[in-house]
């Protein structure tokens, strides 16, 4: 695994793009099977918690590849449409797999500084802290509440009395994430946060690393581009 986070999230970042534009179905699966290896390693014994992380967005892509391959009209299947549904689907996983296996292990401040130091960017590096640090706090949030109402044995039958009651669990997850948001300010502050993140004990840039993050780029997008004779 790379040593810094620089190079780690810029990879990420790299892999991500040439995933995007490339067009090869095939090609595609290629890289997502070692993709798929690469982030069975790093989530070894973990492996409920790199398939949580890909369930929601894998429950989206299966919603657009039925509309896609289905004509709803005749209730036919459409292969133009099950052909691009099956490249979008490979492609979003093999680029969500790269950036969990380079991005495994590495804390909020981490990634900030990475986001910080590649795009020159603080507004957006702490977008990206805080939506790191936080998302998962409001979702154990939202999750608590749903097993207090359950132990209080409330069901929301009716249609409108269920859309009432989301409307308040997320008015309160809202309110939750606004109170933490502020308590994260004073932090900042109280710690001298002046819009720049810093990482005192960041390992240096080596020369090895850089040659097999150039080495990897190399590899996938001769996977992806490079004819086979």
């Amino acid at each position: 695994m790379l040593a810094d986070v620089r190079l780690r999230v810029g990879l990420a970042f790299g892999l991500s793009l040439m995933i995007a534009m490339a067009q090869s179905l095939e090609r595609l699966a290629v890289v997502s099977i070692g993709a798929l290896g690469m982030a069975l390693w790093c989530y070894r014994g973990q492996w409920l918690r790199l398939g949580k992380r890909l369930l929601p967005a894998n429950m989206l892509l299966f919603m657009m590849a039925v509309l896609l391959g289905i004509k709803w009209g005749s209730w036919q299947w459409q292969p133009e449409g099950l052909i691009i549904a099956g490249r979008a689907i490979v492609r979003a996983n093999a680029a969500m797999l790269c950036c969990a296996s380079l991005c495994y292990g590495l804390t909020s401040w981490q990634l900030a500084y990475a986001i910080q130091a590649l795009s020159r960017s603080s507004k957006l590096a702490l977008l990206g802290f805080l939506m790191v640090r936080y998302i998962a706090d409001l979702q154990q949030h939202k999750q608590r509440l749903e097993r207090a109402m359950q132990a209080r044995g409330f069901v929301a039958q009716p249609f409108i009395r269920r859309c009432q009651a989301t409307a308040l669990l997320i008015a309160q997850v809202f309110l939750v994430g606004v109170d933490k948001s502020e308590r994260l300010r004073h932090a900042l502050l109280a710690r001298g946060y002046q819009g720049v993140f810093v990482v005192t004990d960041e390992a240096k840039m080596r020369a090895s690393s850089c040659v097999a993050a150039g080495a990897c780029l190399l590899l996938v997008a001769g996977i992806l581009w490079v004819p086979i004779l």
